[in-house]
């Protein structure tokens, strides 16, 4: 079992504030694939790995009181439930999750960090029902840069890469998602790929600032100055500086019957 490198703890309010800028660059691209399933009142849904939560009250939001969202997390400090939106602490792991019972089925940054991805992505196939849709959204940090040449801030970016390896991740996992999504039978699989050139201190930059941040320590174990992660930081807040965030992949499939 691999070390999630992003817990909450020991810097609960740093991820916190991760979250939420990844929520305000995601979110959109998410809930565009999502709406491509057809997603409509009273289906039922599984948010995995929910973090902080706005997918899963988007999904309450559009499957209405006729339908049902059950979120869960191995944190769930940061979930509230509702009267349509149950939570539940769950690790994907090692737990059992209820078998084809689910119209729609969402992980989103949960494969990439896990060394079991391929037997938590089967369970979440089969929590599916047939006929339901299974969308995954992950990312390929190959393509985090900025604007100009800059080796220190490269092999900043780089830190990232064999720390999540380190740990048993794939930084790498997006454009694999729907390999990944036929291999498990899913029919009708479809792909948007989210890369922009942000400013610096904007949502998506601020998430790699606090990125950078989290990994820090690990990082200089990896053999990367402390000051080269101090200035990595400075530069994606800077907004002269344009900011390339990891590419987003979003695949979506269908579960055959």
């Amino acid at each position: 079992m691999g070390d999630y490198i992003l817990s909450q703890d020991p810097d609960r309010e740093t991820e916190r504030r991760r979250l939420e800028m990844l929520q305000r660059y995601q979110d959109a691209p998410t809930i565009r694939c999502l709406e491509q399933t057809g997603i409509t009142a009273g289906w039922r849904c599984l948010d995995a790995g929910a973090g902080a939560g706005s997918i899963s009250r988007w999904l309450a939001s559009r499957v209405g009181p006729s339908g049902g969202v059950l979120a869960v997390d191995l944190d769930t400090s940061l979930l509230e439930e509702s009267d349509n939106l149950g939570v539940r602490q769950h690790d994907l792991r090692t737990g059992r999750l209820p078998e084809g019972v689910f119209d729609l089925v969402h992980t989103r940054l949960v494969l990439t960090h896990l060394p079991e991805r391929e037997d938590v992505l089967d369970a979440l196939v089969r929590a599916c029902r047939p006929g339901g849709w299974v969308v995954v959204g992950d990312i390929d940090y190959s393509t985090t840069g900025i604007d100009r040449p800059d080796e220190e801030f490269e092999r900043v970016c780089d830190s990232y890469n064999v720390v999540s390896a380190k740990a048993g991740g794939d930084p790498v996992i997006g454009p694999k998602l729907p390999e990944m999504l036929h291999r498990q039978g899913l029919v009708d699989v479809q792909a948007e790929e989210f890369r922009t050139l942000v400013r610096g201190g904007s949502a998506g930059a601020t998430a790699l600032s606090l990125t950078f941040e989290r990994i820090r320590e690990r990082a200089v174990e990896a053999g990367v100055p402390d000051a080269s992660v101090a200035r990595a930081r400075e530069l994606v807040m800077d907004p002269a500086v344009g900011v390339y965030s990891p590419s987003f992949w979003t695949v979506w499939g269908r579960r055959p019957g």
